[in-house]
């Protein structure tokens, strides 16, 4: 079929899917993938899918956007990078990517219209479900119904695999804690009311009096206020199980689902932290089958919470074998990948994942593992075994050289390889500048995600048959780490521009490489700053309404310009800055306010 008939093959699946969960709008995010690539699929989204409703920090960009949400990127990145790749030329698949709150959509949709959601995945089995916390559709199973795929939760995009959590294990009191928001669902599914059915009310008026115990609701950072006016407003909650502190940690935590399961137990298991969680059978999350009841952690049901808890927290040697046994569970047989290789150490997982979708065609058992005997008499085979390890690929010649020319083994930035029919991302070793906010935040937003776009619907579809460019997408302090180079290591970098033509180096803040001429080097692209795509900027008074005289705000922040001075010297001489300077030459001038601010 051309390509043409299969956009509309796709259009017609979208609403096929919207009429088996009888609604008229998604929750989630539609690909095509094809053997050319990667097509976002316009469908009717619920407005509260908008960026900025669940992604802390960052901008409300109105209804399109859950797209943005950065797991929705990471996912659109693997769909690109791996799946596109693997599809024979005559085959279409289409992926939902379920965003916050589209479990409890896809929950609902299976459970009460389940003969139609089974008829249209008779109908369509090249439609696969894409979500970090699938609810369980069996919970007698573990069965979380058909090609739908677990990735990893968002939140690990923002923690490192390695970061401990604090204080560390030795350091805290014995006992028991937990924090968590005022929500959950109970048996119905219902949200409100009926709070005071939910686990984690159950559970956290349980714990009320339990001797070094510290259950209570609070110490949630975005959705806290909320919850709590929710709440509070009914009555459900009295003051006595409200906290406003941060919990003073102790030795045990525990693990309670809410509205979907809670997002801090790989963290927890993954610093050796002994977790006991109350077993709701409703979600589950990509790597439970790989954990062990008994062995990395205890899961219990909420009428025996309190007394497996207090167990726990008096046996110091089984506090101290569970750690340790979850700790290396998570680093060796989920993880397996190291940070340094990838953009972020769950780059080579997710895409491991999305490689192998095929896989997921098979019914299995997705909750954490059970004695032998309970498991063999489940009616669905066990999870297979861990996905093979992911291959780190070698880079093409074009950017060995360039690291060569840099004189650096990593990179401050991404490189992207761009053909007629099809662009992937190059995996090289990203240096430690590019980690955290810089990388696992900023790439995963706006510029990043405009940038994938236009490469590959603007800059790829005009290229020849026979072109293959690069374009290396420098990101926040690459500036410095290029600029810094580019003087130190500049004939080094003329040449490898002369041997490698196509390619191109994008950045929203280029150094001027040549300031008396202005030449910013080359096949250097500048491009919008990502505060351009924001929306949200307050709207400036009118000049009428200003008060007389001038004004500046601005972080301490800044280089030394003169020459002699190291180009990436940001720490010495501060006082010889641009910025120092002219706010030092305001002091005493009337009608000034130029000073420096917080940021």
């Amino acid at each position: 079929r051309g390509m043409d008939d299969a956009h509309s093959s796709t259009e017609s699946v979208v609403a096929d899917l919207l009429n088996a969960s009888g609604s008229d709008e998604l929750l989630g995010v539609v690909y095509e993938v094809t053997s050319l690539g990667v097509r976002h699929v316009v469908a009717p989204m619920a407005s509260h899918c908008a960026a900025g409703d669940y992604l802390p920090g960052t901008v409300d960009l109105g209804g399109v956007i859950g797209m943005y949400q950065p797991r929705a990127l990471h996912v659109y990145e693997a769909l690109m990078q791996d799946v596109a790749f693997n599809v024979a030329s005559d085959e279409i698949f289409i992926f939902y990517v379920l965003l916050d709150r589209g479990e409890m959509w896809y929950e609902q949709s299976v459970l009460k219209r389940r003969d139609a959601f089974r008829a249209f995945s008779e109908m369509h089995p090249n439609v696969f479900f894409v979500t970090w916390n699938p609810p369980l559709v069996d919970p007698d199973t573990g069965f979380i119904g058909a090609n739908v795929i677990p990735v990893p939760d968002w939140t690990d995009f923002y923690l490192h695999s390695d970061d401990p959590l604090k204080p560390p294990y030795e350091s805290r009191a014995n006992g028991v804690t937990w924090r968590g928001g005022a929500e959950g669902r109970f048996g119905g599914g219902g949200v409100a009311p009926g709070f005071t059915a939910t686990d984690r009310y159950d559970v956290v008026s349980r714990f009320q009096g339990v001797p070094d115990a510290d259950v209570k609701f609070g110490f949630s950072r975005w959705q806290e206020p909320v919850h709590r006016a929710n709440v509070t407003a009914r009555g459900d909650v009295p003051d006595a199980l409200w906290s406003d502190d941060a919990p003073a940690y102790r030795k045990v935590q525990l693990d309670i689902d809410g509205y979907s399961s809670a997002w801090e137990l790989r963290r927890m298991l993954q610093s050796g932290i002994p977790v006991v969680k109350v077993d709701s059978r409703r979600f589950v999350q990509w790597f439970y089958p790989e954990l062990e009841n008994g062995e990395h952690l205890l899961v219990v049901d909420a009428d025996s919470v309190v007394e497996a808890a207090a167990a726990l927290a008096l046996d110091k040697g089984r506090c101290e074998a569970m750690a340790k046994a979850a700790r290396a569970r998570m680093h060796d047989r989920i993880y397996g990948v190291r940070g340094s290789e990838y953009a972020t150490p769950l780059d080579g997982l997710t895409r491991r994942i999305l490689r192998n979708f095929r896989s997921y065609t098979t019914p299995r058992d997705w909750r954490i593992r059970r004695s032998s005997q309970a498991a063999a008499a489940s009616s669905l085979p066990p999870a297979p075994p861990p996905l093979p390890e992911y291959v780190h690929p070698k880079p093409p010649g074009v950017v060995t050289d360039l690291m060569e020319a840099l004189g650096a083994d990593v990179l401050l930035g991404v490189v992207y390889e761009v053909r007629r029919e099809r662009m992937r991302r190059i995996d090289a070793r990203i240096g430690p500048g590019g980690a955290g906010e810089n990388l696992e935040y900023k790439l995963r937003l706006l510029p990043a995600l405009e940038l994938i776009d236009a490469l590959k619907n603007v800059v790829a579809p005009s290229l020849k048959e026979d072109e293959t460019f690069y374009f290396y997408h420098l990101l926040d302090d690459g500036d410095k780490w290029y600029e810094a180079r580019v003087r130190s290591r500049g004939k080094q970098l003329s040449s490898f521009s002369a041997k490698h033509p196509n390619m191109f180096f994008v950045h929203w803040n280029p150094p001027l490489v040549d300031r008396g001429t202005g030449f910013i080097g080359e096949n250097m692209i500048p491009i919008p700053d990502w505060f351009g795509f924001r929306t949200d900027l307050p709207v400036p008074r009118p000049c009428a309404e200003r008060k007389r005289g001038v004004v500046w705000r601005g972080a301490t922040s800044g280089r030394r310009i003169e020459a002699a001075a190291p180009a990436d010297d940001v720490t010495h001489w501060y006082n010889g800055t641009d910025r120092y300077r002219a706010v030092a030459a305001f002091r005493g001038v009337p009608n000034a306010d130029v000073k420096f601010n917080a940021v």
